[in-house]
């Protein structure tokens, strides 16, 4: 899962020596609402991060990060695959199959709330 990294949003800011009345003047929203973005505090939309990678000149990864999510999910479709490939090769009965898709689950679950 990807999420808005407000940190370098601020980062971006300073670097361009902007104030935040100057970057909330740019995205045409208040000063308030602006600082709320930079803080965490509220979600940014589509256009807005659109305008942010034109004003800052910066590429869209930029403002993104991978969440710990993202990587637990990936190492668990991994197990999932494996999982499959031994169930296709007769390596394991469907019973340990199941087991095995039930730990892929218990692990996995929590992380997603």
């Amino acid at each position: 899962m990807l999420k808005f990294n407000h940190e370098k949003l601020r980062a971006a800011r300073r670097g361009k020596n902007y104030t935040l009345q100057d970057v909330a003047d740019r995205l045409q929203i208040e000063l308030h609402a602006y600082w709320r973005l930079e803080q965490g505090q509220t979600q940014l939309k589509v256009d807005q991060l659109l305008k942010l990678i034109h004003i800052f000149d910066k590429p869209l990864e930029y403002f993104l990060e991978e969440t710990s999510t993202f990587h637990e999910v990936t190492d668990k479709i991994t197990d999932l695959k494996i999982l499959v490939k031994k169930l296709d090769h007769n390596e394991l009965d469907i019973e340990s199959f199941q087991k095995g898709i039930e730990m892929v689950e218990t692990s996995l679950i929590p992380n997603l709330k």
